[in-house]
């Protein structure tokens, strides 16, 4: 786990690498995130780098996405408003879901 490193979160953040205050919570946003990829697709990680011999650019911008999520809108509802998906994220991930798992 953890191919999403703490600094590529922090520059999609856009936090200064300075900036060591959230590191822990970047941290377990990134782990959460990953997690979240992998069961949303049905494979785990080494599946994906058997089938794919790394880990495919449209799941790590996923995951980015939803570190970024995780990390502005730390909560579902923000200023009266239901979080929703991002779509983004599912037209990034439609293409490696797993439907016979």
């Amino acid at each position: 786990m953890a191919y999403t490193s703490l600094e590529l979160a922090k520059q999609h953040l856009n936090l200064e690498a300075e900036y060591t205050d959230d590191d822990a919570l970047i941290q377990s946003y990134i782990n959460a995130a990953e997690m979240l990829v992998h069961a949303d697709v049905g494979e785990s990680e080494d599946d994906l780098v058997a089938k794919y011999g790394v880990i495919p650019a449209p799941l790590q911008v996923a995951t980015l996405l939803v570190v970024g999520t995780f990390y502005t809108a730390r909560e579902t509802v923000a200023f009266g408003a239901i979080m929703q998906k991002v779509p983004t994220y599912d037209i990034l991930v439609s293409k490696y879901r797993n439907y016979s798992r």
